[in-house]
Parts: structure tokens; sequence; C-alpha cells
């Protein structure tokens, strides 16, 4: 799921902006699929209150979400522009609050979905360590394990979830994934519909990204997780046993390039941040030109 939910961000910001209407219109907009329109309703409240955090990380959703849509589409600059302006946002979140999970969580997901698996899970860990009592972050390792194949470490993830007290439902939906991984299909159906019925609306948002039609069976998530390349690619054995195909990441050698500069550059950055903070052990992965 490897969710921040926007909503509860919403309510957040409602509370301690004095703009809460144009907040509160963005959010609408993002979470309606229309990313680019409250863009600029984001950055102007970004530039009212530049030392919110809050809206940093808002901000940087919005340009991620714009980002995939882009590259779905096949508009390779204006992905990497986005992409760059998501990073940019929540680089800045890091610097106002150190402390704050939620960059590291969303950028668990840009790495996600670049296919860099282990980088995700180093970004996830970050998270849980600076919020160790939210289960989201257990849950998202959980998710992040299943996809590695190592499902006993996914599972203990997710009793730390429940432990913490975090959704049933999500929980059940990544161990539907994790039955699905290793050939239990009864298994991960049963768990998916008993998510489904008791909250229609766990699987609204995948990654940061809209699932685009209604998602009634495990049938539609799994066609759904086969054609996402933040799941997919993950699922590969799982998706063939199904005989749906998976849909493959593809970039041009100039945004591959584009990307591993930004990278070091959020390496390089981060790693500027928290050399001073040892108190809070946050692991940043040296840049390629400093190993």
């Amino acid at each position: 799921m490897f969710r921040r939910f926007v909503p509860l961000l919403l309510a957040a910001l409602v509370a301690c902006t004095s703009t809460s209407g144009q907040i509160e219109k963005a959010g609408e907009l993002v979470v309606a699929g229309k990313p680019e329109e409250a863009v600029p309703i984001l950055e102007a409240e970004r530039d009212k209150h530049p030392a919110s955090p809050e809206i940093r990380h808002l901000l940087g959703i919005t340009y991620y979400r714009v980002a995939r849509k882009a590259l779905d589409e096949k508009r390779s600059a204006d992905y990497e522009r986005n992409l760059e302006l998501a990073m940019n946002e929540w680089i800045e979140e890091v610097r106002l609050d150190p402390a704050a999970p939620g960059p590291h969580t969303m950028m668990a997901i840009v790495r996600l979905h670049q296919g860099d698996l282990d980088g995700s899970i180093t970004s996830l860990k970050n998270a849980r360590k600076l919020d160790p009592g939210n289960p989201v972050a257990y849950t998202n390792l959980g998710e992040a394990y299943v996809y590695k194949g190592n499902l006993e470490v996914a599972q203990r993830y997710l009793t730390f979830a429940r432990k913490f007290r975090g959704s049933r439902d999500m929980i059940e939906v990544v161990e539907a994934l994790a039955a699905w991984k290793r050939g239990d299909r009864v298994e991960a159906e049963d768990l998916f519909s008993s998510a489904l019925a008791s909250n229609p609306e766990v699987v609204a948002q995948w990654n940061e990204a809209s699932l685009g039609r209604p998602v009634e069976t495990f049938d539609d998530f799994a066609e759904f997780c086969c054609g996402d390349i933040a799941c997919g690619p993950y699922m590969e054995k799982a998706c063939r046993s199904a005989q749906l195909t998976v849909e493959r990441r593809e970039v041009s050698a100039e945004t591959a390039r584009k990307e591993l500069q930004l990278e070091m550059e959020r390496r390089r950055k981060l790693n500027e941040i928290y050399k001073g903070r040892k108190d809070l052990q946050i692991e940043v992965e040296k840049p390629e030109d400093e190993k």
C-alpha cells in the first residue's frame, strides 16, 4: 500500500493554516486524480508558509502524482521535471523537520517504482525508526518484504502492525499478496474479500497511484497489480500463474541518467542534513562517487 493517507494529512493542514479553504480544495483535487490542477494552489500556499513541512509534504506527493501520470503517457521531460520537484519538496521537509517519517515513506515509493526494492526498504526502515509506534510503517515494510520474497520477515512486520493496532483491512490485503506470492490463490482471495467487504476503499490508492477503476474482486486487484510497474515486476511468478502480463518499466537512457543524477543528489543532501543527528540513526547510502 505504501500510504501516507492524504485525507489525514489534509485534516492536519486545515487545522494549522489560515488558508484551510485552499488546502482543502487542493487536497480534493489530488484525491480526485487531478494533481496538475492542485499544483498551483499548493505552490501558492508553500510560498505563503515556507516553513510548513506539512504543505511541502503534500506538494511533493502532488508533484509525484503528476510525474507518474506523465511517465504513463510517455512524456519523459514532464516526468523528470516533476520528479525533481517532488524530491526537492521532500528534502526541504526533512530540513525543516529531520524527525518526520513522511518524506522517507514517499522516497521509498519512488524507489520501489524505479525498481530499487532494497533502496525502498532502507527508506521504509528510516520511516519506522522515526515513528516506531506507527502501524503503517510496519504494514509498508510487510508489503516490501512480500515483494522481496521473504515472507517470514514480512509476517513479522505485519505482526507488529497488528500489535500497534494497524488497519486490519490494510494488513489483510498485504497478507493476500503474501498468500498469492507463495501460490495459495484460495487464501489470497479469502483474505482480500474479507478486507474489501469491511472497507471497499482499502485499495482505492496503491503506492500513491490511482487504480483508475473500481476493484470488486481479487481478480480485479491481481490484474491491476500485474499491470502496475510498482507491483507486477515483484509478483511476476504469481502473475504468470494467473496468465496475466506483467507491465515493465521502460524509460529512455536519458531519463535513467536523470534519475540516477537525482538519486545521487538526494543522498548528498540527506547526508548533509543527518550527519549531525546521530541520535536519529538514519541510514543514508553514500553517493556512488563517494564509495
